[in-house]
């Protein structure tokens, strides 16, 4: 009868370690789940910041672009309006 009740308790802790292994694949599975949606959005936001870094790169280009012109409508605007005071200077 020994034998009988120590083939129970080694049975029943068998399940339990059986419960515990399927509780831990079931665990490591949704973990991965987890791992593979951090790894695709990590992926989009590199893809993003790339992309914002390349639009940033032309937003800079472009404010230079238009500062030199803005600077060189000031020479020439400063041109006129001397050569303005200079006919206005003879006509006087």
């Amino acid at each position: 009868m020994a034998s009988t009740s120590q083939l129970d308790k080694a049975i029943a802790h068998f399940e339990q370690a059986m419960r515990q292994l399927e509780a831990a694949w079931a665990q490591s599975e949704q973990n991965q789940g987890k791992i593979t949606k951090l790894n695709t959005e990590a992926s989009a936001l590199k893809d993003d910041r790339a992309r914002l870094a390349s639009e940033l790169d032309e937003v800079r280009a472009r404010a230079e672009e238009l500062t030199e012109a803005s600077r060189q409508a000031a020479r020439r605007i400063e041109l006129a309006m001397a050569r303005v005071r200079t006919v206005i200077g003879e006509e006087a």
